[in-house]
């Protein structure tokens, strides 16, 4: 593997029973195309994980991700062989494994659409936050203003040593 994350979380299948998700995730270099050799190489990590006895158990759920920046045309024609899923990225699933290509435009959209809620409210905080600095600086400039800024962000013990 080049880059690589692994990762397992409790959560809950289809019919609410807790089960162990599994994530093995292969993080391309940005020049690296999406190919279906790439896709095999994730492929040939699946089936080893499959062949091990002790990943053989109904509680838990693989989720094996592939990430580039772009995608072939030969991966996107697996997309759409597995839209009827309604998993996006997905490409290839059998039992409770399951194989993504995912390009970062789409994790990154994931995530902005996933935490949009959270992302909104610490947005209003920040601007909260620099409303308030921008009061308590006044018309400091130079040195002053980021000595100003210095006792506002730190406490008074860190400041006077």
């Amino acid at each position: 593997m080049d880059i690589f994350l692994c990762g397992a979380r409790k959560t809950e299948d289809s019919v609410g029973d807790e089960i162990q998700e599994n994530l093995v995730i292969e993080l391309k270099a940005p020049k690296v195309v999406l190919t279906k050799k790439v896709l095999r190489q994730i492929e040939d990590y699946m089936d080893f994980v499959r062949k091990q006895p002790q990943f053989n158990t109904q509680l838990s759920r693989w989720r094996f991700i592939a990430v580039c920046n772009n995608v072939d045309d030969d991966v996107r024609a697996r997309y759409a062989t597995n839209q009827t899923k309604g998993k996006k990225g997905l490409v290839f699933s059998v039992e409770n494994y399951e194989l993504y290509a995912l390009t970062w435009a789409d994790v990154f959209k994931s995530f902005e659409l996933r935490h949009s809620f959270l992302l909104k409210k610490l947005k209003i905080d920040q601007e909260a936050i620099e409303k308030d600095i921008s009061q308590q600086l006044g018309n400091s400039t130079g040195r002053e203003a980021v000595n100003n800024l210095t006792a506002l962000a730190l406490p008074v013990s860190m400041i006077s040593g």
